[in-house]
């Protein structure tokens, strides 16, 4: 299929608490994609 496809992700991940050996924090992620077809 010809033509320009864009897509965008985005994604969050929580670590497990400090009580039980984590962090305790949340990661964020984004990712990006533009393609052209021909």
């Amino acid at each position: 299929m010809d033509g320009l496809k864009m897509a965008v992700e985005y994604s969050a991940n929580w670590d497990y608490p400090v009580s039980v050996g984590g962090t305790g924090k949340v990661a964020h992620g984004w990712f990006g994609l533009i393609q052209l077809n021909f």
